[in-house]
């Protein structure tokens, strides 16, 4: 019989944790596992947690919409909206570890706050300056004006087309980025 002689290394790809780095880890899906349940998610065996952004990077759409197609649920992690609403249908936005928003995407845009315009005209400075209303210059140049209240749409919208020279005004749709920072916060401002 010959002998054999057994490597003692990992295999290639497979991730080893230090004691302290599995603590971590533990604490974290711990947290994660606890958030979950209390959204009445229920776990699963065989769902992937990774950042969306390495995992995108690492196999692409295909494979996502292949694991989707077998019924698996597919659980990412990330800050880039316009990767989670290419992907997925529902999210969950926590703030410090909470549930801060959830719900699928759609219904989340459609029941966000309509509660600012937006207005395109020469006369964007001057509009500014007369409204007392809190408003933000877009980086296209637009004007994003913030109403007290979603019921002072038609009256602002009626008295800005009446006295100024408008190209366009609408309602102001929401981003899944703007959504994400309003529900998530700015940690920034808290400390």
């Amino acid at each position: 019989m010959a002998n054999v002689v057994l490597s003692t290394q990992p295999y290639k790809g497979t991730r080893d944790f230090y004691p302290e780095d599995m603590k971590l880890r533990n604490w974290f899906f711990g947290k994660i596992r606890a958030a979950l349940e209390l959204a009445a998610f229920d776990e699963y065996n065989g769902p992937m947690l990774e950042s969306l952004d390495l995992y995108a990077a690492k196999s692409g759409q295909e494979i996502v919409n292949e694991q989707i197609e077998k019924g698996k649920i597919v659980l990412f992690s990330s800050h880039q909206m316009n990767y989670i609403e290419e992907f997925c249908d529902s999210i969950a936005i926590l703030n410090n570890g909470k549930i801060a928003l959830s719900g699928d995407i759609a219904g989340i845009k459609r029941d966000y706050p309509r509660d600012r315009i937006v207005v395109r005209s020469q006369h964007n400075d001057t509009i500014k300056g007369e409204l007392d209303l809190p408003c933000a210059t877009a980086k296209n140049g637009d004007l994003i004006i913030k109403l007290n209240s979603p019921n002072d749409k038609r009256a602002v919208m009626s008295h800005i087309i009446e006295k100024y020279d408008v190209d366009e005004v609408k309602v102001f749709e929401p981003s899944l980025t703007d959504i994400f920072v309003d529900a998530a916060g700015d940690n920034q401002k808290e400390a």
